[in-house]
């Protein structure tokens, strides 16, 4: 406020305001705090409430002055008239800005805590900032002026005065910091508030998983049971038993497709030839087919080979005749394998056993499709994983909660520490807070 003075001293020639050990809970602390307050609040008010009227009343005549600023006639033919004219023109200059100037001061219609301060914030600066621009205009216009000047100049350090006592009245260091303990302790209720909801909620979803966990458990232990039972171990018998049939079906396929190695290149190209003329009957083609393509179902399809050796000695003949034709080095080799071929008891080497084999392997998948196990065991293991993941889902719902709660909690702590830093200086008399 001594800076607002010397501003005005500056510009108008010279003015200023003056202003036992118990302990208490939080929650009476924050009573305490907010009572007090009130009361300080109050009393701004009702102090405010009279400085407003001053303030209406100076205001009021700084306007009236501003007007009877401008209306004062300089006699431009008295002396220097371009001087005159330049005083002129700082008195009007001068007189527009006392106006505006007295708009800014004036009071606010409700007063309350919150709108005294508002006022002080933007008042007091407001009569050093929109006068020291025109400082200037102010000391050309006191050259001619002097006695409107000097009743101005008056009039704006008594408005500085009373609003330099509102302002320390109304930014009073304690009343700060009671308005700062009070909105402490607000947030700190707050903060217990939803500390207060989240404890019960994170209990519940404790539970909640504990439920989750023993279903999961019951669930773990039925598939136990269940892979432990007589027509679990059946099954797994009967599954071993067909693996063992398919691994002899494939050994037989591959014995035939070994045979046939030797001789693929020979029976493609008798297929080319029977594809273009009438070499094989249709009989042979569909086995020359099946020999190239599914050897399996060949076998099948030919139980005692008597279509394949056809097939076989055609192909020789061929090879004799030159109508499938190899290297002299090869046609030998060719003929000695379809020989071996042709005098082989399809029947005992590939179809018996392979009959056997598949009838054993149909009868064996029969009796594992009949037990309900594998269904029952999966549907547990369906009921499981669902378990599982429902019990993972809540584990990081209750993990979010949780650091809810713990940042909750050390937020509250440091609202509280900053709370009881303020209570005992601004309270004094020894008075101190109960732990938290």
């Amino acid at each position: 406020m001594g800076i607002i003075e010397r501003i005005l001293e500056f510009l108008f020639g010279k003015k200023k305001p003056e202003h036992g050990q118990a302990q208490a809970s939080l929650e009476d602390s924050v009573k305490m705090v907010s009572a007090e307050l009130a009361g300080n609040e109050r009393q701004l008010v009702q102090f405010s409430s009279a400085k407003f009227s001053e303030i209406k009343h100076l205001v009021l005549r700084l306007s009236k002055g501003a007007e009877l600023l401008e209306k004062q006639k300089i006699d431009l033919k008295e002396g220097n008239e371009g001087f005159r004219r330049i005083v002129t023109t700082s008195q009007k200059n001068l007189s527009r800005q006392l106006r505006g100037l007295s708009q800014k001061l004036f009071p606010p219609q409700s007063v309350t805590a919150q709108s005294v301060r508002e006022y002080c914030a933007r008042a007091l600066p407001a009569i050093a900032n929109d006068l020291m621009p025109y400082w200037k205009n102010v000391a050309l216009t006191k050259l001619l002026l002097k006695e409107e000047i000097k009743d101005l100049g008056e009039n704006l350090k008594e408005l500085a005065s009373v609003i330099s006592q509102l302002h320390a009245k109304a930014f009073d260091p304690r009343m700060a910091k009671l308005s700062n303990m009070d909105g402490l302790g607000k947030k700190i209720a707050e903060k217990a508030g939803a500390i207060g909801a989240l404890g019960p909620k994170i209990a519940q979803e404790k539970k909640a998983l504990e439920v989750l966990q023993a279903d999961a458990l019951s669930a773990e232990a039925a598939i136990s049971e269940k892979a432990h039972s007589a027509q679990a171990l059946g099954l797994k018998e009967l599954e071993a038993r067909i693996s063992l049939l398919e691994s002899r079906k494939a050994e037989i396929v591959s014995r035939l497709n070994s045979s046939l190695a030797p001789l693929e290149k020979v029976l493609k190209r008798l297929h080319s030839v029977a594809e273009s003329g009438d070499a094989l009957s249709v009989r042979e083609k569909e086995v020359l087919a099946l020999l190239l393509g599914k050897p399996e179902s060949a076998i099948i399809s030919d139980p005692k080979g008597e279509t394949t050796k056809a097939i076989f000695s055609k192909a020789a003949e061929m090879i004799e005749s030159g109508s499938i034709s190899l290297k002299d080095s090869e046609k030998e080799k060719r003929l000695e394998a379809l020989r071996a071929l042709i005098a082989k008891d399809f029947f005992s080497e590939f179809f018996w056993e392979m009959n056997k084999c598949q009838a054993e392997l149909s009868q064996c998948q029969k009796e594992a499709s009949s037990l309900t196990i594998s269904s029952e065991l999966r549907a547990l293991e369906a009921k499981l994983a669902s378990g599982k993941a429902a019990v993972e889902s809540k584990r990081h719902e209750l993990d979010s909660q949780e650091k809810e709660f713990a940042k909750l909690r050390a937020e509250e702590k440091q609202l509280y520490a900053e709370f009881t830093s303020l209570f005992s200086p601004v309270f004094g008399g020894g008075r101190e807070m109960k732990g938290g």
